[in-house]
């Protein structure tokens, strides 16, 4: 109870800046409702007025009263979609779209590489359309049915006490029931949302690997797996809702008995001449009008939870706190000199996972985690070239991630410009590096877009000089004849249009459009062909001149001619020097070099 309630208030805070038009939308509900069971209150009279043959003018004032509140209802109407439409339905939807955004950007590199991004996209797609469908749900069904149950039994009380307070304890009787079973079902309904993310997370990534599922021939092997987990699925929806329909009949009993005995209280009212027909009307009209609304409270209620199964899953992200924090009143990065330390730095990779991704596993117990990087420590000066070279599993790739604070170190400092890199304006410093990297991400649009990316909001200004000035230096001028739209040209769902050294080219210019100080190659040569690595390596060698470059690669052809080379193992740096200086003093180099781990 104190989490659900927790979450409601999660969802009320998240909502705040709404709570004005939610207000009048819930005055509109309420008049709205009133009008109706107006309705009713003059229609009986009416009846009363014509069973009685009494005045006819009366008669056609009452039915004519009856006319103008439905009128009044549908202008009444007619202005509550207005301000909804105008107000609430689009604004919110827009709202919570960038409230998420806002989160999901706001979590660290780290932790997005601990999540699954199929987990978290479904999580986030789901529990934002939840929580708008939620909102929703409650203004304009749940807020309306709500005022009129208990708008009618307040009528009802002051029209007739017994038979108000009757239909009140029934409506007591009914919630309740609905609540005690939904209680007993929601852990299942949790298990079968849980396999529908699980299941939503294969399907997406049957989808992004669909060439590699073509090129093996392996169709039906999938669509066999992906069948499984549906009829996983699908077998645990049974197991949920069937129970829950079959225990819907006992509540729908209590409303049919409700209806009944108020109704034969009211007949032998009538009979004792206490009541009218009409007075008859409008107990059994506004009786009806209550139990109409109660049959929609299991539906209502069973659909609620489903969405709150979304958005407590939603919440558990807005939950999570950014595992790399910048510091208030953050050290300004104005223009980096490119010096890089790092000071003693010891790290080992943290679980930073924010959902549970496993369903119905049982829980292992976690090895201990050994550190990446071990009590590391060097000085770059500003404008030099280092290489990190060293077998898979070394540490360098970590030490790139932790130079652009992807994580943060255990222990030590990383050193910018005399400045610990914690406490520096992380956007301000992630604007003044370039990094490519070993698999560059493009975007599905055009080739200009994923060129300027990473201009903060400036690409507009780029003319056409500098962008052929650009093109020469990333060698992208090499293939700028096959572009049929010229820079607009669209290079497909992560450049799958372009070969993998005319990405590796993009990232580069991606990289150089900012005219970084510190450029950072983490291994942009490892998967091309001779020819391309020929290109690139010609470009890195125009592109790193007049800046701190930090290079980690396999090959020779990248690093031999570095100011100084760092060899990794394990963890740590066992050497350092130059090419010739490494192969006579250090064994771990000479193993690189003559396993053909560097193509000489």
């Amino acid at each position: 109870m104190k989490g659900t309630l927790a979450n409601f208030r999660k969802g009320a805070d998240l909502l705040r800046p709404f709570r004005k038009q939610f207000a009048v939308v819930s005055a509109y509900v309420f008049v709205h409702q009133l009008a109706w069971l107006a309705v009713s209150y003059v229609f009986g009279k009416l009846i009363n007025q014509v069973a009685a043959h009494e005045s006819m003018r009366n008669s056609i004032l009452l039915a004519t009263l009856t006319f103008l509140l439905a009128v009044g209802i549908t202008v009444l109407g007619l202005f509550r979609g207005l301000y909804q439409e105008r107000h609430v339905d689009y604004a919110v939807e827009k709202y919570l779209v960038g409230k998420t955004m806002e989160k999901v950007l706001g979590l660290s590199i780290g932790q997005h590489r601990s999540q699954n991004s199929g987990i978290t996209q479904s999580v986030v797609n789901k529990g934002k359309s939840a929580l708008e469908n939620a909102v929703f749900l409650f203004l304009y069904t749940i807020l309306p049915n709500a005022a009129e149950v208990l708008l009618t039994l307040a009528l009802l009380i002051w029209f007739n006490l017994y038979a108000g307070l009757f239909v009140f304890v029934m409506t007591g009787v009914f919630i309740r029931m609905v609540y005690v079973a939904t209680k007993k079902f929601y852990p299942d309904l949790k298990a079968f949302n849980d396999l529908g993310d699980a299941t939503n997370k294969s399907y997406s990534e049957i989808v992004g690997n669909m060439q590699l599922v073509q090129v093996n021939a392996q169709e039906r092997r999938v669509h066999s797996e992906h069948d499984i987990r549906l009829e996983t699925w699908s077998t645990k929806g049974l197991q949920v809702w069937i129970p829950y329909i079959y225990g819907s009949v006992p509540r729908n009993l209590v409303v049919f008995a409700m209806r009944y005995l108020v109704l034969v209280y009211g007949i032998i009212l009538v009979y004792r001449r206490e009541y009218k027909v009409g007075d008859l009307t409008i107990l059994y009209a506004w009786t009806s009008q209550v139990s109409f609304q109660l049959w929609n409270v299991a539906p209502l209620y069973r659909q609620w939870l489903g969405y709150w199964a979304q958005i407590k899953k939603l919440f558990a992200i807005f939950d999570v706190i950014p595992a790399v924090r910048v510091v208030d009143n953050p050290i300004p990065v104005n223009r980096l000199e490119g010096k890089v330390e790092f000071r003693n730095v010891t790290f080992t990779y943290p679980n930073l996972r924010y959902i549970e991704e496993e369903v119905d596993m049982p829980k292992k117990e976690a090895k201990p985690l050994l550190p990446a990087l071990i009590d590391v420590s060097f000085t770059i000066e500003a404008g030099e070239r280092i290489a990190f070279v060293g077998p898979s599993g070394a540490g360098k790739s970590t030490l790139i991630t932790l130079l652009y604070r992807g994580y943060d170190p255990d222990h030590g400092q990383i050193i910018i410009d005399d400045g610990d890199l914690r406490l520096l304006d992380l956007k301000r410093f992630r604007e003044s590096i370039g990094l490519v990297e070993q698999e560059v991400k493009l975007f599905d649009s055009t080739l200009r877009y994923n060129m300027l990316f990473s201009l903060n909001g400036e690409a507009r200004h780029v003319t056409e000089d500098e962008m052929q000035r650009l093109a020469r230096i990333s060698r992208i001028s090499e293939f700028e004849h096959r572009l049929t739209e010229g820079w607009d040209t669209k290079i497909g769902q992560n450049g799958v249009k372009l070969s993998g050294g005319e990405k590796q080219r993009v990232g580069i210019a991606r990289a150089l459009v900012k005219d970084p100080r510190l450029l950072i190659l983490d291994e942009a040569t490892s998967s091309l062909d001779g020819e391309n690595e020929r290109f690139i390596k010609d470009a890195v060698h125009d592109a790193s001149a007049g800046r701190t470059t930090i290079v980690i690669a396999h090959r020779l052809s990248t690093v031999r001619d570095a100011d100084r080379i760092y060899v990794m193992d394990k963890g740590s740096i066992v050497a350092e020097g130059r090419h010739e200086e490494l192969c006579d003093k250090s064994p771990v180099y000479r193993r690189l070099v003559n396993s053909q781990l560097f193509a000489i």
